[in-house]
């Protein structure tokens, strides 16, 4: 089968639709929301947190003006002041969607690892950075306001710190000022101060911050999406996906993938903080606490579930990669190509190849599985081999599935060379190109 030739211009109405993400629309207004507001909110999650540690670390510093400090980094907290280990976790205000037609804005704290957890020490604090359309809050925690359980995951992951707005409250503000943060207060937080972007402290940190993602914001400056979320991101390139897949298959009959309920308790409290804006994203298809989509959408009977990554560059082994997560593999899937990832740039899985174990096929729920790279030239669209880059996520890997990595060389700083040279041949030698769709006067 011929791979389609597309322009992004016809699928221009899947991103720009004002309506597609609440989020990204608050965070993305000119008119409300500062330009260093706008970047920031642009950046990773690891960007974003990293600027919020610095601008912390600030505050903390200036709050304490006589401490002696420690910033270097161990298991358990980010710096110590005195005696005092201090934790840093950071969340931004994002909508989550309840049913089709309504919602409440969140605040989602993970890998929340309390003082007990990490050492019998009664001086360790948490503080929180709440990222608003404002600025950044710094709150002191409790360590028991909003802790939650994550069930099996949290031997791994640690504790989730959630906070809720009133549903169907749809302005952010209203949602913080009037029911999160007054339950932050009657927890017993405190807030320690809050930052406007217009301060200094706040460019300071970004300019600090901002070489980690210095390669994928120019690398995407001029693409599409370049300024949604992950989650409206993800959504969006599956209804791409989707309408590629209409078009290779116009006679086939398309339905949406089924719900079914979560069997395990335990399977249940793992994935309860996983809601989706849209049941058309494609990463996790989990839609609350009991319920989860079996796939992201039938043909012809056939389970076809999507996944999508953003070509992003990995600082630490200084090379370009994609990620795609949450692959839950069918029984009969071939085994990953074994072989360790080398200086080379091998797109090969990392290790040994994976097993099959009872958990992980109980749960399966694909019979294709399409991938959708997400590059600042356009989106190619993949048919997987269910063998090529395939890695485990260690313990976790029996509830949360697979990944599968692709990446460049190392030392290699042009995504284009790396995209040209390595990752596309190696993609088009064991998997079949669907699709490519151009974005307009993107780099190439």
């Amino acid at each position: 089968m011929r791979p389609l030739s597309l322009t992004g211009s016809a699928f221009a109405h899947l991103w720009q639709s004002p309506s597609h993400s609440i989020t990204s629309r608050v965070y993305t207004d000119p008119e409300s929301v500062e330009l260093l507001g706008r970047r920031i909110a642009a950046l990773s999650g690891p960007a974003k947190h990293a600027l919020c540690c610095s601008l912390l670390r600030e505050a903390d510093g200036l709050a304490h003006p006589g401490a002696r400090f420690d910033d270097e980094a161990r298991e358990g907290y980010d710096w110590q002041r005195d005696d005092v280990k201090v934790a840093v976790r950071s969340s931004q205000l994002a909508w989550q969607m309840q049913g089709n037609y309504t919602g409440r804005w969140v605040l989602s704290f993970s890998n929340v690892r309390l003082a007990s957890e990490v050492e019998d020490s009664p001086h360790h604090e948490l503080q929180l950075a709440v990222v608003t359309p404002d600025g950044i809050e710094i709150w002191r925690h409790d360590r028991r306001t909003g802790v939650g359980h994550a069930g099996r995951l949290e031997r791994v992951q640690g504790k989730r710190i959630m906070m809720y707005g009133k549903v169907g409250v749809r302005g952010w503000r209203a949602a913080h000022e009037l029911w999160i943060r007054p339950k932050l207060q009657q927890g017993g937080c405190m807030l320690l101060e809050s930052v406007p972007y217009v301060d200094g402290r706040m460019s300071a940190a970004f300019a600090l911050n901002r070489g980690i993602e210095s390669p994928v914001l120019a690398a995407f400056a001029r693409a599409p999406m370049a300024e949604l979320g992950p989650g409206p991101r993800r959504a969006a390139l599956a209804k791409l996906v989707k309408t590629v897949d209409r078009q290779l298959h116009p006679k086939a009959t398309f339905a949406e993938g089924a719900r079914r309920r979560l069997e395990s308790p335990r399977v249940r409290r793992a994935h309860a903080s996983i809601e989706l804006e849209d049941e058309d994203s494609n990463q996790g298809q989990f839609l609350g606490r009991h319920w989860e989509k079996e796939c992201s959408w039938r043909r012809d009977g056939q389970r076809v579930t999507v996944r999508s990554a953003q070509m992003n560059w990995e600082a630490s082994h200084c090379r370009w990669r994609f990620l795609f997560s949450g692959i839950r593999l069918p029984a009969a899937a071939p085994r990953a190509k074994g072989g360790g990832v080398g200086d080379g740039g091998s797109v090969d899985g990392e290790g040994d190849a994976p097993g099959d174990t009872a958990d992980q096929r109980a749960h399966a729920s694909l019979d294709e599985l399409l991938l959708a790279l997400y590059t600042p030239r356009g989106c190619y669209v993949y048919r997987h081999d269910l063998s090529l880059g395939l890695t485990r996520t260690g313990r976790v890997n029996a509830l949360q599935g697979f990944h599968i990595k692709l990446h460049g060389p190392v030392r290699e700083e042009s995504w284009a060379a790396a995209l040209d040279g390595t990752i596309l041949p190696k993609l088009d030698a064991a998997c079949e190109r669907l699709a490519f769709v151009a974005f307009e006067n993107a780099d190439s």
